[in-house]
C-alpha cells in the first residue's frame, strides 16, 4: 500500500513537470497572445474523510468561502492555453454530531500551473483547463460550542496541500485588450492533510469564478 502511494505521488510529480515544461515552452511562442488575469471565486469546500477502518464519512457539509487569483496565461493560435497562477483560497467543512456543529475553516496561499484549450472561432469562447496546484496553509481553525481553536499551531492538519483543479468556462472578448471570463472549477485534493495515524482527510469542493483578462501583446489571433 505504501509503495502504491509513493508510485501515485511520483506519477503526479511527473505530470506536473510535463505541464511546467509545456508552460515554459509556450512563453517562447512568437505568435502567442499573453494576458494578465485576475479573478474572484465563491468556493464551496468540504472534506473527504476516511477513518481507520477504511470507511468514508459522508456527514460533512460544505462551507462557503472565497478565493482570489492573479495569473499570466498564453493563448496560442492553435488554441492551446498555458500559464501560471497564484492566489488565496479558503477551504474547510462543517459537521453536526449529536446536535453540536463543528466548523473547520482553512486559508491557503496557492500556486498552480494551467494547461488547456480554448475554442476561438465564436464570440463566446469555451475553454477547459487542468491545473496541478500546491497550497501552503496560512490559517486553520476549528470551532464548536462557541469556542475557536487554532489547529494550525497544534499541527492537527498538514501545513500544505496539493492536487488538481479541473476547469470549464466561457471567455468573451470585449475589445482587443480586454476579455471577461467565468468558470466552474472542481477541486480535488490529493495530499492527506490528516496528521492522525491511520486516518485520511482530503480537501474537496468546487468554485465558481468571474474574472478579467488584460492582453499584454496583441497578435492576429483568429
Amino acid at each position: 500500500m505504501k509503495h502504491d502511494k509513493q508510485l501515485h505521488t511520483e506519477n503526479y510529480r511527473s505530470i506536473g513537470l510535463v505541464m511546467l515544461l509545456i508552460s515554459i515552452l509556450s512563453l517562447r511562442q512568437i505568435d502567442a497572445q499573453p494576458a494578465a488575469t485576475f479573478d474572484g471565486s465563491t468556493v464551496f469546500s468540504t472534506f473527504k474523510f476516511v477513518n481507520s477502518d477504511g470507511a468514508v464519512d459522508r456527514n460533512y457539509t460544505a462551507n462557503i468561502g472565497s478565493a482570489y487569483n492573479l495569473g499570466y496565461i498564453n493563448s496560442m493560435p492553435c488554441g492551446l492555453l498555458a500559464g501560471l497562477n497564484i492566489g488565496l483560497r479558503e477551504a474547510g467543512a462543517s459537521k453536526e454530531v449529536y446536535g453540536t456543529t463543528t466548523i473547520w475553516n482553512f486559508q491557503y496561499a496557492e500556486a498552480r500551473l494551467e494547461i488547456g484549450y480554448i475554442y476561438n472561432r465564436w464570440k463566446l469562447k469555451p475553454f477547459v483547463l487542468i491545473s496541478p496546484y500546491y497550497s501552503s496553509l496560512l490559517k486553520a481553525s476549528q470551532a464548536f460550542n462557541e469556542q475557536v481553536f487554532n489547529i494550525k499551531s497544534d499541527d492537527a492538519v498538514a501545513n500544505y496541500d496539493y492536487g488538481l483543479i479541473a476547469t470549464g468556462g466561457i471567455n468573451v472578448r470585449l475589445s482587443d485588450l480586454i476579455s471577461l471570463y467565468t468558470s466552474y472549477n472542481q477541486i480535488y485534493g490529493i495530499k492527506n492533510i490528516e496528521t492522525t495515524t491511520g486516518q485520511q482527510l482530503y480537501n474537496r469542493g468546487f468554485s465558481v469564478s468571474l474574472g478579467i483578462a488584460l492582453t499584454i501583446t496583441k497578435t492576429s489571433l483568429k
